[in-house]
């Protein structure tokens, strides 16, 4: 691992460094988000649904109080 404390900050090693890492980072992120949204897509749309599985009684969207 080299050390970049000597290098100038504007430096272009540095800033495509920096480049680099961000984009990974963004890019994990947002499989991570994308994962997580098809996941509670799934979730979701298990119960979204025109007939009540057998055995499962009817709901008429009302909350019961």
């Amino acid at each position: 691992m080299s050390d970049v404390s000597g290098l100038d900050p504007g430096s272009s090693h540095l800033l495509v460094t920096q480049r680099a890492i961000r984009h990974y980072i963004d890019t994990k992120v947002d499989a991570r988000e994308q994962k997580w949204q098809e996941e509670l897509t799934g979730t979701v749309n298990a119960f979204a649904m025109d007939q009540a599985p057998v055995g499962w009684l009817p709901c008429d969207g009302r909350a019961i109080d």
